[in-house]
C-alpha cells in the first residue's frame, strides 16, 4: 500500500523522511530528517521573506562573492522531543506545529556573526515594547493561548524590529556597513561602501540604539537571547548598560516560563524507559518467606557439610 511521503509507517520500521520536526507555515512543508541542513529552496525563502535579501543581520555584509553570508538558527534546530513539546505548550500550540526549519526561524548572517552567536557573545533583543507584549501572552491561561498561539499573537513577518547586543566585552572594532539598493529589492555594499565604525571597548547600548529590520519572529529572538542569558550570572546581566538590563532580566524571566515542565501534561511529554529493577516488598509475609528462605539455605548447606564430612572418614 502507497503511503504518503514523509508519514509514519505503522505497519513497519519508521519512514526515515518522518521525524518530530514538523514544518508548518515554514518551507520546505513537509517532515525533515533529524538535522538535516536546509535546502537550497528553503535558503531561497529566507532570503525572499528577510528584508535586507542576502545580507548579514547583524553587520549588514552583502553576498558579493557567494561565499560571504549562511543562514543562521535562531533557535536551534537540534532540540530534543520534550523541549519542542514543552515549548509548543507553553506558547499554546498543538503537537507539530512548530517548525526550527521555517524561515521566521533562520536569519542569514556572516560567517563572523554567526560564530559570535552560537559562542553567546552576541544576541537580539526586541524592542521594549515587543517584551510586553510577549509577557502579556505568557500570563495569559491556557485556553486563551490556544485560541491564538504565539506566533499567531505577533504575526510572522514581513518585518520585525530588534537590537544587537553584546552580551560580553567586545575586544575588536565592530564595523555596519551601509548598504544601496538594486533594482530588484536586494542590497549590496562593494569595497567603497560607507561604514559605522564601533571602535573597542565600545558601549553596548550604543550599538543597541540601532534598531535593525528582521523577518525573524520576537518569539524566537527572544528564546535565543534568555538561553544566552541563563548562562550568565546576576552580576554580568546587571552589568549590561542602561535599559537593556531591565530588558534582559524579563527576557530571562519569559525564557524560564517558556522552558518550565511544571504545567505540561504528562501525556504530552515523551515516554521514559520503564524501570525494569523489582520493588522491593516489605509486606510482613514477604519478610517471613524471604527469613525462611535464608533459614532453608543454611540448613541446606550445613547439611551437605556433615556429609562431606562423613564421607571423608570412610
Amino acid at each position: 500500500m502507497s503511503r504518503k511521503k514523509g508519514s509514519k509507517n505503522r505497519n513497519g520500521p519508521p519512514d526515515p523522511a518522518y521525524t518530530y520536526h514538523r514544518a508548518v507555515d515554514g518551507s520546505p512543508n513537509r517532515h525533515v530528517v533529524y538535522l538535516e541542513a536546509l535546502t537550497q529552496d528553503a535558503k531561497d525563502a529566507v532570503i525572499a521573506a528577510s528584508p535586507l535579501r542576502d545580507v548579514c543581520l547583524f553587520c549588514h555584509k552583502s553576498n558579493n562573492n557567494g561565499r560571504t553570508t549562511c543562514s543562521v538558527h535562531i533557535i536551534d534546530k537540534a532540540l530534543s522531543e520534550e523541549e519542542i513539546i514543552t515549548l509548543q505548550y507553553n506558547w499554546g500550540m498543538t503537537n507539530d506545529k512548530l517548525f526550527l526549519h521555517s524561515r521566521y526561524n533562520v536569519a542569514i548572517g556572516c560567517y563572523i556573526c554567526h560564530n559570535w552567536l552560537d559562542t553567546d557573545l552576541i544576541a537580539a533583543f526586541p524592542l521594549t515594547q515587543t517584551i510586553g507584549k510577549m509577557e502579556k501572552f505568557t500570563k495569559l491561561r491556557m485556553r486563551n493561548k490556544q485560541k491564538k498561539h504565539a506566533l499567531k499573537y505577533i504575526k510572522n513577518g514581513p518585518v520585525h524590529q530588534c537590537r544587537m547586543v553584546f552580551l560580553e566585552p567586545h575586544q575588536e572594532s565592530f564595523t555596519r556597513f551601509s548598504l544601496h539598493q538594486n533594482a530588484d529589492g536586494s542590497y549590496f555594499n562593494g569595497p567603497n561602501a560607507q561604514s559605522q565604525e564601533f571602535p573597542a571597548p565600545f558601549a553596548t547600548d550604543r550599538l543597541s540604539l540601532e534598531v535593525i529590520e528582521t523577518h525573524i519572529n520576537p518569539f524566537f529572538l527572544t528564546w535565543n537571547a534568555g538561553l544566552k542569558l541563563s548562562n550568565m550570572t546576576f552580576d554580568q546581566i546587571s552589568a549590561l548598560p542602561g535599559s537593556l538590563s531591565r530588558d534582559a532580566f524579563r527576557i530571562l524571566k519569559l525564557f524560564k516560563a517558556w522552558t518550565s515542565t511544571t504545567e505540561v501534561p504528562q501525556k504530552l511529554l515523551p515516554p521514559f524507559p520503564p524501570d525494569r529493577r523489582k520493588q522491593r516488598d516489605e509486606s510482613p509475609c514477604a519478610v517471613a518467606a524471604v527469613r525462611k528462605r535464608h533459614k532453608d539455605k543454611e540448613a541446606a548447606s550445613s547439611k551437605s557439610a556433615v556429609s562431606s564430612k562423613a564421607k571423608s572418614r570412610r
